[in-house]
């Protein structure tokens, strides 16, 4: 599963996105202010006990700090502590470049308000999931194109299912 953290970071806002894999956690993408940052070169270890992980990339090693506080992480690195809190998947506030829009929770395809090659802006309502008998809008979480609709009205989701693709604008 694929989590993304925001934080801002000497006035910048920082978009990471991690995924699981065998081998750890892989830094997947990365943005400041919007803007894709290379992580082709970049990898996260684990260091020697659960609070430490290693950020490298090419012969650069730098060790992070971490602990969990509820549902925020604190993060110590290079003399700075950051309070990072995880983008839920499908939350508006998710910036994941070049991904999806993931359902929240397991729920029912109420509404499907785009089409494959529409133009969306950020926090746009794309589709309506039921759960828990409530509605939920998920929205856009950058402007771009809807490159993928996954699930048609009435299917059933898992949490964490991929419900729709957005090419961000500007990556055409």
């Amino acid at each position: 599963m694929r989590e993304t953290f925001i934080d801002d970071i000497d006035e910048s806002r920082w978009a990471l996105a991690l995924m699981r894999s065998g081998a750890g956690l892989v830094l997947s993408s990365a943005s400041r202010d919007g803007e894709s940052v290379d992580v082709s070169q970049s990898s996260v270890e684990p260091g020697d006990d659960s609070g430490t992980l290693w950020l490298v990339q090419g012969d650069d090693r730098r060790q992070a700090r971490l602990a969990k506080v509820g549902d925020d992480w604190w993060v110590h690195l290079d003399g700075h502590v950051s309070c990072i809190r995880v983008a839920e998947p499908g939350a508006t506030r998710a910036v994941t470049a070049g991904a999806g829009l993931a359902a929240p929770m397991p729920g029912k395809v109420l509404a499907v308000m785009c089409a494959v090659g529409d133009a969306v802006e950020a926090g746009q309502a794309l589709m309506v999931l039921e759960a828990m008998k409530m509605e939920n809008r998920i929205c856009a979480a950058v402007s771009g194109r809807v490159s993928a609709i996954c699930h048609d009205v009435g299917a059933q989701v898992d949490q964490g299912a991929l419900l729709i693709e957005i090419e961000p604008a500007g990556d055409d």
